[in-house]
């Protein structure tokens, strides 16, 4: 493990350091994007990779060409070991070819000694620690990503949910979620951090992200992946900002003027995609740096053969991996079963605690075998299982069982005992379970199978009903929950393609017949596992589906001839929700007759009964689901609308109130308009007004131009055009006085410019009818 990850750590910094020395200033971002990603991908994949030996620098495993037999040597009778002495295992090794005997006798070490194994065994407690809290870490960023995103007011924009933020909230993004506080910001800035922010969610950035702080969780000690998620970040701020630069209405200057705007002190989560980063001067060197040639594109291809190299130089050949990895398991295929079974001659060893529970006994077991250490707690073992105890004074007894025999050696003071034990295998038994398809099996695992008593004639009732199990977990899970036959024929009979593993989720979760029946006679009768399990989960029971079936027939139309039952899906939504039929007929008899997902967003929106007449009240009857989901949304309440009718402000359709609670337009906002003589104001062109950044400065400044009663319309229009006063003071002095607004609106999305028409004037063409340059500047087009 740990030269493994030793070795990824060499080749982040290999890589980090190519990307930093060839690639870093070159402008194929997006190339530069791939490549960090595969490298990333390759260091994780690379130490795995066994070369063939012939293209190998490490030498190949010599195989040992004598063969060495494992035998045990005799030991004493375990009731002459103490309870107080440790296990000692001893072991002879004897050659095929004549040579005297060696006995290697394991003696207890030091306990103030520190062996490599310790050490080893610190340091990977201390590293998987780490990758508990870094995993940790990145859960809680990801939900407070979306528990901001899912209880902040939003708007929808296509795929993208734009989310305000309060404060002073550096803007970010999470896939296709948008943080952002829209009063921070003027009309361009904020436009301006949309497109940026909608190119990352576009393009996926998110995921790089997430990629790398999986690395970081696995490579949390090395500071290097660290620096290398840090270079993933910067290219793909480059990407971005390439991508908006390319945009038809992003002007350079002005976006990168943005940047320097948008900052604050609170910053969002390293999961997010970040507006403003601390790297603004080298982003907006890279806007203006000059684009790399594609003579430059040979620096990629030079990351093929090194990776090579390094696979040749430091990954060990096939043959050896092979023959590494074929003496790993205690149980492999084999030809004989003797070779197969050969490791199970060494006996599982280890502690017993017992306490009398009526006529069982519940015991303890501490395995300590090979210096490996395994705790089995709380079996229950029938007292007939057990052999004649001892009492009083130490002795020996037995259980026996098809998958081995244990013997004990201990005492009892009581209903209580502890002593040492042993575990014999039954290689008959192995033999078995290898048939069945099971050919990997840890020593210790035949501990579980004895102990949860996976008989032989279990073992064949599973084949008999199409149960393969290739875990021994999968055999000890079920036996342990109480799977029989019966449930083996019954559930088989209800679904063909049913597995072990479900079958034993259906016993975890208490599922039976008789549930199958009340659900199949309730109207449910093709259920799949998965579902069959979540009604059993969610407590849907008959009675909950009449009360749902009668409430939706309430709200039937006549001649509708579609189920009362909602699908099994939209059911468990409902019930997750705890909507009830009280609540599904409040609702239609309100208007709403909704599906079971509708119910359920209802629900997370809290969206009650008292809510609905509350709007009623106003003036808001029937309205659709989305804006009723918009204005619980939005929190708009009965005195929000109240503070807009104080002022004449009536009559507002129900989507604009969302939009005023989330531009904040506000009364005070709606009177400065009212006081410049716009009387008659319409609730969209607020949102417009709000949302285009048009102040009251900005209609004061055509003032002075003799512009004094622009409809709001045309302010809009302006605006959006970006007709400023210096535009039309350019026409002013080409002898072009009191332009009208419509005409200065087609001169602009005309692309006719003072400068323009200086420029025909010159030419000759000298009209004092603006249309003129108009027609002759789109002729052209």
């Amino acid at each position: 493990m740990i030269p493994y990850l030793l070795y990824v750590a060499l080749l982040l910094a290999v890589c980090l350091l190519f990307y930093k020395l060839l690639l870093q200033r070159e402008t194929f971002y997006r190339l530069n994007r791939y490549t960090l990603l595969c490298c990333l991908g390759f260091c994780f994949l690379i130490p795995l990779i066994h070369p063939p030996a012939q293209w190998s620098a490490q030498n190949a495993e010599k195989p040992i060409s004598q063969p060495v037999v494992i035998q045990q040597v005799q030991e004493p009778p375990i009731s002459e070991v103490g309870l107080e002495d440790g296990p000692t295992l001893k072991t002879t090794l004897t050659p095929e070819q004549p040579k005297p005997a060696q006995t290697i006798t394991a003696k207890p070490t030091p306990s103030f000694t520190l062996s490599a194994a310790q050490v080893i065994k610190w340091l990977l407690i201390l590293y998987w620690a780490g990758v508990a809290i870094f995993s940790l870490n990145l859960l809680v960023q990801i939900g407070s990503t979306l528990y901001q995103a899912f209880t902040n007011p939003f708007i929808t924009d296509g795929r993208y949910r734009i989310v305000e933020l309060n404060g002073n909230k550096v803007p970010c993004s999470f896939f296709n979620y948008i943080f952002i506080n829209p009063a921070a910001y003027d009309w361009d800035t904020y436009s301006q951090i949309l497109l940026h922010e909608k190119v990352h969610a576009k393009q996926l950035h998110s995921l790089d992200i997430m990629l790398a702080e999986l690395c970081i969780i696995f490579q949390w000690f090395n500071p290097l992946a660290w620096l290398y998620r840090k270079e993933i970040e910067n290219n793909l701020e480059y990407l971005t900002d390439t991508a908006v630069l390319n945009h038809a209405d992003t002007d350079r200057a002005a976006y990168q003027l943005s940047l320097l705007k948008v900052s604050a002190p609170e910053f969002s989560l390293r999961i997010a995609t970040n507006y403003n980063q601390s790297l603004l001067k080298k982003r907006i060197a890279m806007m203006n740096a000059k684009r790399s040639n594609l003579h430059i594109l040979w620096k990629y291809f030079t990351l093929i053969p090194l990776f090579c190299l390094f696979i040749c130089a430091l990954n060990q050949p096939a043959n050896s991996a092979q023959s590494t990895n074929s003496s790993a398991s205690f149980i492999k295929p084999a030809a004989n079963n003797a070779s197969a079974y050969k490791n199970f001659d060494a006996e599982v060893e280890g502690y017993w605690f017992a306490a009398r529970d009526g006529d069982n006994m519940n015991m303890d077991f501490k395995v300590t075998t090979k210096g490996h250490n395994w705790n089995y707690n709380s079996f229950n073992v029938p007292m007939k299982d057990l052999s004649s105890m001892p009492r009083k004074q130490k002795g020996d007894f037995t259980l026996t069982r098809d998958a081995g025999t244990i013997l004990f050696n201990g005492k009892f003071d009581g209903d209580e005992g502890l002593g040492r034990f042993k575990l014999k295998p039954n290689k008959a038994y192995v033999d078995l379970l290898q048939k069945e398809g099971i050919e990997q099996i840890e020593i210790h695992e035949l501990l579980d199978l004895l102990l949860t008593d996976v008989q032989k004639d279990y073992l064949e009732k599973l084949q008999k009903y199409g149960y393969t199990a290739t875990k021994v977990h999968d055999l000890t899970a079920i036996r342990y929950f109480g799977g029989d036959e019966n449930d083996m024929r019954f559930w088989r009979a209800q679904y063909k393609d049913i597995t072990l593993s479900d079958l034993t989720r259906i016993k975890i979760n208490k599922l039976d017949s008789s549930f199958v029946s009340e659900m199949r006679n309730a109207g449910y009768p093709n259920l799949t596992i998965e579902q069959l399990t979540s009604f059993k989960l969610q407590k849907i029971t008959p009675d909950y589906i009449r009360s749902i079936a009668s409430a939706r027939k309430a709200g039937r139309k006549q001649g509708d001839t579609t189920s009362l039952l909602p699908p099994a899906d939209e059911l468990l939504s409902a019930r997750n929700a705890k909507v009830d039929s009280a609540y599904i007929r409040g609702l239609i008899s309100a208007g709403y007759n909704l599906t079971g997902s509708q119910l359920h967003s209802f629900k997370a929106f809290n969206i009650t009964l008292q809510f609905i007449d509350s709007l009623k009240t106003m003036g808001y009857s029937n309205l659709s689901f989305a804006n009723t989901i918009g204005l619980r949304g939005q929190n708009v309440t009965v005195d929000f609308i109240k503070q807009y009718r104080a002022i004449g402000f009536n009559d507002i359709p129900a989507e604009y109130l969302s939009s005023f609670k989330y531009y904040n337009i506000t009364p005070e906002f709606i009177k400065s308009y009212q006081n410049m003589g716009y009387k008659d104001i319409k609730a969209s062109e607020l949102v417009l007004i709000k949302m285009r950044g048009i102040t009251a400065d900005y209609i004061k400044s055509f003032q002075s131009l003799g512009y004094n009663d622009i409809e709001l319309a045309d302010i809009i229009s302006m605006k959006h055009e970006n007709i400023t006063p210096s535009f039309i003071k350019g026409f002013n002095d080409l002898g072009f006085k009191n332009v009208p607004v419509k005409d200065l609106i087609l001169l602009k999305t005309s692309d006719v410019t003072p400068e323009y028409v200086s420029s025909m004037k010159q030419k000759g063409l000298n009209s004092k009818d603006l249309r003129k340059y108009i027609n002759l500047k789109n002729s052209f087009n």
